[in-house]
């Protein structure tokens, strides 16, 4: 599970520093991948 959460919080911040540098369609792609790592890791705590 803190794999999964980790990894969401990484992906979480390169979602943010593409959209500061204005690569909208890679902040997407990573807040995505933040999302469902984060939905994983929800989904592994409560079984």
């Amino acid at each position: 599970m803190k794999e999964f959460l980790s990894k969401a919080k990484e992906n979480l911040k390169i979602a943010q520093l593409s959209f500061d540098n204005e690569c909208y369609n890679a902040c997407a792609n990573r807040s995505y991948f933040a999302s469902f790592q984060a939905a994983v890791a929800a989904l592994a705590a409560h079984g």
